[in-house]
């Protein structure tokens, strides 16, 4: 969706950047049935950790930033490594 967005007001005279910032687990509003049930252990991903607020700034303020500029149409996963651990856990075996 993010690609079809930035497409479109991309590269139609506005060059408007569009991207998706992909969370894992942080604390919030949503997540806390999630973390009440389950508990933070079992969702605090490759970094043993939950989300700080200050991880979510950090790429909001890259995307913001000059940083950003040449960064277009992209999905950016914030999840500690969470998506790759299934992987780590098969190069161990």
């Amino acid at each position: 969706m993010s690609r079809v967005i930035a497409g479109k007001f991309g590269f139609e005279g506005r060059r408007i950047n569009v991207n998706a910032i992909c969370p894992g687990p942080f604390r919030s509003r949503m997540m806390r049935a999630t973390l009440e049930a389950v508990g933070e252990d079992a969702l605090s991903g490759g970094v043993g950790r939950i989300g700080d607020p200050e991880d979510m700034a950090g790429i909001t303020l890259l995307l913001a930033s000059k940083g950003g500029e040449y960064i277009m149409g992209d999905c950016i996963v914030v999840d500690g490594g969470a998506t790759i651990l299934p992987h780590r856990l098969n190069a161990k075996l």
